[in-house]
């Protein structure tokens, strides 16, 4: 998703980018795209420069490619133009040439880039008609329908719709030849909510509703961010928002995997956890935000839920990790060394053990837990420097 943006200027930081996110986020699980452009034609697959953003894939995948230990999950926005009617749904007559097209594309890439693509959905946001993106709208008929008949267990991850209880929706299909709970061997969903509040009306944000789950197959969210317009003045807020989604959807729902939706913008945009500014890359406050659960989940896979009534706690291994969404400090039952992200501080070390900031997100090492004074002389430091808003 980050293709447009680093095609603009954005390459010459690509190795700062990929620093941070490797080296400092640790994040080892990456989400790609297969482009329509890929075949331009009936039996033709390459993967060419024929424009900006072809050639902004090939650049980025060249460069990820070298990373140790990294796994990758493709979302298809759309298959090839030629195999779509004019309301942009896919013909059936083109419906076993899509998966041709799917299984020469990803041989095609293992051979380039030394990529294993082993984790697909065949269609991303299959509701969304009217996007005004490349699209491909599919009913839970067709879109089940050809993961049963494809019968591969890279396409099996289904149904990726915008928001959870769409995918609810989607997956309670089934019909007396076709059933979504039987194809979707992993359950992929995003996890959007619509804002219908001004000035952000009808703008994708995070969902941070904890919601049951509604199957028993793996369970991953592959795409959330925010598209409000006042990301750099509500920093905290979007940090807090982003932290809570998180909580919810891994210790309510059970989710797996939970995905950010694009790395790097340009400027002040909700939708990215880097932004660059005045020709420097600045990290807001959902990017250490999303650090403590990443840096956690980098040595353990095991989540389990330790909220309480004032405020919320995912414990991922031996890391606890808060948040306090309340305006005045909060009382935590565990006494730990704490570092935090609050409003007026991207990240910082406490000594007061067990008292999370007003509107912060903190975490803490189990390891470090002690029922004496915790150790003294951490004090605040800012660790970017504060760019204004041009």
């Amino acid at each position: 998703g980050s293709l447009t943006h680093l095609n603009s200027s954005g390459f010459q930081y690509l190795s700062q980018i990929i620093d941070s996110v490797y080296n400092d986020l640790l994040i080892r699980y990456y989400r790609t795209e297969i482009l329509p452009s890929f075949s331009p034609s009936q039996d033709v697959y390459r993967i060419s420069c024929i424009d900006t953003l072809t050639c902004s894939w090939i650049s980025l995948h060249k460069n990820i490619s070298k990373l140790n230990n990294i796994d990758f999950f493709a979302s298809i926005w759309s298959p090839p133009h030629y195999m779509k009617d004019v309301l942009r749904r896919l013909n059936k007559e083109y419906e076993l040439a899509f998966y041709y097209f799917i299984t020469n594309i990803t041989q095609i890439i293992k051979s380039n880039f030394n990529i294993t693509l082993d984790k697909i959905s065949i269609d991303n946001e299959p509701e969304n008609i009217f996007a005004p993106w490349e699209q491909c709208f599919m009913t839970p008929r067709q879109l089940c329908g050809l993961v049963e008949r494809y019968n591969d267990p890279r396409l099996q991850y289904c149904t990726e719709n915008s928001y959870f209880k769409v995918t609810r929706s989607y997956m309670s299909y089934s019909s007396r030849d076709i059933s979504c709970k039987t194809a979707c061997k992993t359950v992929v969903s995003h996890a959007y909510h619509l804002s219908l509040k001004p000035p952000n009306s009808f703008k994708a944000y995070y969902d941070t509703t904890p919601r049951p789950s509604f199957t028993s197959s793996p369970f991953w969210i592959t795409e959330v961010s925010s598209t409000f317009t006042d990301a750099f003045e509500h920093q905290i807020q979007e940090a807090i928002d982003l932290a809570t989604s998180i909580i919810n959807f891994v210790g309510f729902t059970c989710v797996q995997r939970y995905y950010f939706w694009l790395i790097y913008s340009h400027d002040f945009f909700g939708e990215s956890l880097i932004w660059l500014v005045d020709g420097n890359l600045y990290y807001p406050k959902k990017y250490y935000a999303f650090r403590y659960f990443t840096q956690a989940a980098f040595n353990s896979k095991q989540a389990l839920l330790c909220s309480r009534s004032n405020y919320l706690c995912l414990r991922i291994g031996n890391q606890l990790i808060f948040v306090n969404n309340k305006y005045n400090s909060t009382t935590i039952t565990t006494t730990c060394k704490l570092c935090c992200t609050t409003k007026d501080y991207d990240h910082y070390c406490t000594d007061k053990c067990n008292q999370l900031p007003p509107r912060s997100i903190c975490g803490c090492a189990l390891k470090s837990l002690s029922l004496k004074p915790c150790d003294s002389g951490f004090t605040p430091t800012k660790n970017q420097p504060r760019f204004p808003k041009s």
